[in-house]
């Protein structure tokens, strides 16, 4: 059984535990959270697809994890050319629907530029596979350049690719591009990334934004409802926690249906829970499978429930600084570290949206939430977690990272000796 294990499921055998457990729970979870459908799929219909979406996640992982994870910095080169292609298709090509919570809800509606229809048969929302594939490029172009003078076009190239990301996916999902910005900033510091460049590619991001917000406002037709969907997110937030500092007409146009009811289902569970399956605000919250799934895992399962899971993140999380600390090179260590920050900060996010802690985002929470590609990339992303951690550093001194170049050439050699 060992030797099957060495063979075949390489890497951090607790980091596999906390993946099948996580996986086994989001089955149960999601199977109770899908009764209020708004389509004609019942919920045995829904627990297959959530299923088929798991196995093929799965797949990705085994696969990703079987790779040395060297190789896997030729694989974040070319996807962020193919993820920068498919956000213009998906920001230019793709027309936007309902922003209205109830109108989404009755119409099955959400917002329809944060997707890409494929071959007319499946969806896929490439904010997310950009998100990874850019953490991923980043994570390299840090490794290879650490410590050297970095030329101005390595840096031009770089910079580019980054303001097209975050803009272009601002066009549809502010929260996901400020995560994306936020995640690559804070792995350039963890990578002890010159100061200048950081602030310089900092500030060329917010005077974008800026401009866009400028543009968006004075000619609304060209962004329909983007700067007034934030506005209105932002003006439903503050009349939670603040509502005397909007004005009456403000407050009449509050939508707090989602907060509301969340809430609700917060408060419904106490400390036990009202029990597996016996959630009642699963029938009015909408999106209660994904965006808001820790609000009916909380309502089933109390207070214990919801503090063990938040427990299980923090376990994640230790294992990916301990595997972040073993590995043989720094481009190993920068991916574990920079792939953790994505997996925790969507994690953070969901559930300070559940408690109405933050404004209403629209994040899933890793691996427990209904979504195709949030699942699938999760996966992948414990997938080169797990490359990293089988091979682990020996002694003090850390691999030689290779560039681009010089990891095909690599590649070329290994296929070469089959």
């Amino acid at each position: 059984m060992k030797e099957f294990l060495d063979k075949y499921l390489r890497g951090d055998r607790y980091l596999w535990g906390i993946t099948l457990f996580f996986t086994l729970f989001s089955l149960v979870v999601v199977f109770s959270a899908v009764t209020n459908l708004r389509d004609n799929s019942t919920p045995t219909q829904y627990l297959w697809r959530h299923l088929g979406f798991i196995v093929t996640g799965l797949a990705v992982m085994w696969v990703a994890h079987a790779f040395s994870y060297k190789y896997h910095a030729l694989f974040f080169a070319v996807a962020v050319w193919i993820t920068i292609l498919l956000l213009f298709y998906a920001a230019f090509f793709t027309t936007g629907s309902a922003e209205n919570t109830m109108e989404a809800l009755n119409e099955r509606v959400t917002n329809d530029r944060r997707w890409v229809r494929l071959f007319n048969t499946f969806t896929i929302q490439p904010a997310l596979f950009a998100w990874i594939a850019f953490v991923g490029y980043a994570a390299h172009f840090f490794a290879i350049n650490y410590q050297k003078k970095i030329t101005r076009k390595r840096m031009m190239f770089f910079s580019l690719y980054f303001f097209l990301i975050v803009m272009l996916v601002v066009l549809a999902n502010f929260s996901t591009a400020f995560l994306i910005f936020s995640s690559v900033v804070l792995l350039a510091f963890l990578a002890y990334f010159p100061m200048r460049y950081i602030f310089w590619a900092v500030g060329a991001i917010i005077a974008a934004f800026a401009l866009f917000v400028l543009i968006a406002k004075a000619a609304p037709d060209l962004f329909p409802n983007r700067v007034d969907t934030w506005a209105k997110r932002i003006e439903n937030y503050v009349a939670i926690i603040k509502p005397e500092m909007l004005t009456e007409e403000q407050r009449e146009k509050v939508d707090d249906y989602q907060v509301e009811r969340s809430k609700m289902a917060i408060a419904k569970g106490y400390w036990l829970g009202q029990g597996p399956g016996e959630s009642t605000m699963k029938n009015f919250l909408p999106q209660s499978s994904s965006d808001f799934i820790y609000a009916i895992l909380t309502e089933e399962y109390g207070m214990v429930g919801a503090l063990f899971l938040m427990s299980l993140y923090v376990l994640l999380c230790y294992r990916i600084f301990l595997i972040a600390k073993n590995a043989n090179s720094f481009f190993g260590k920068l991916l574990v570290l920079g792939f953790g920050a994505v997996i925790m900060l969507q994690a953070v996010v969901n559930m300070a949206v559940a408690v109405a802690f933050i404004p209403v985002t629209g994040q899933n929470l890793p691996f427990i939430s209904n979504g195709g590609t949030s699942l699938i990339t999760t996966y992948f992303m414990m997938g080169c977690i797990l490359s990293v951690s089988a091979q682990p550093r020996k002694g003090e001194e850390m691999a030689k990272d290779m560039t681009i170049v010089e990891t095909f050439e690599d590649m070329q050699k290994q296929y070469d000796k089959l």
